[in-house]
C-alpha cells in the first residue's frame, strides 16, 4: 500500500435488535449467530453482565461463556457500549446483573 492508500474494512450489519433487557438469564436465538453490540442502559448493581455461546438459557456455563463484565467494574456505567462481534455457534444467550438494563444487536 502507498504513503497515502486507505485501508477498508467491513463493518457487519447487525439486523436484529433486544431492548430493555432487565436483569436475569435472556435467550436471544436458539440458532448460530452473531453477537453485535451490547449497550448498557443501567449498569447494575450486582452480578456480571455476560454472553454465552448456548441455544438454552438453562445450559450457560464457564465453557460456553463468551464475555463476561463486572458490573462493578469502574468503565461498567450508562451509556457504554461495548463491541463484541462474535460468532456463537450454537446460539446466543445475555445474563443481565440485578437492576440493570441493557440492549444488544445480533444477527
Amino acid at each position: 500500500m502507498g504513503a497515502n492508500s486507505v485501508k477498508m474494512y467491513q463493518i457487519p450489519a447487525y439486523a436484529n435488535s433486544k431492548t430493555n433487557m432487565t436483569a436475569g438469564t435472556i435467550l436471544i436465538k436458539a440458532t448460530p449467530g452473531r453477537v453485535g453490540k451490547l449497550f448498557i442502559n443501567t449498569a447494575g448493581t450486582a452480578g456480571a453482565w455476560a454472553i454465552y455461546d448456548v441455544a438454552a438459557a438453562s445450559a450457560t456455563a464457564a465453557a460456553n461463556l463468551v464475555t463476561s463484565i463486572a458490573y462493578g467494574a469502574a468503565s461498567v456505567a450508562a451509556g457504554l457500549s461495548v463491541d463484541i462481534s462474535y460468532p456463537c455457534q450454537n446460539g446466543i444467550v445475555v445474563v443481565v446483573p440485578t437492576t440493570g438494563v441493557a440492549a444488544l444487536t445480533w444477527q
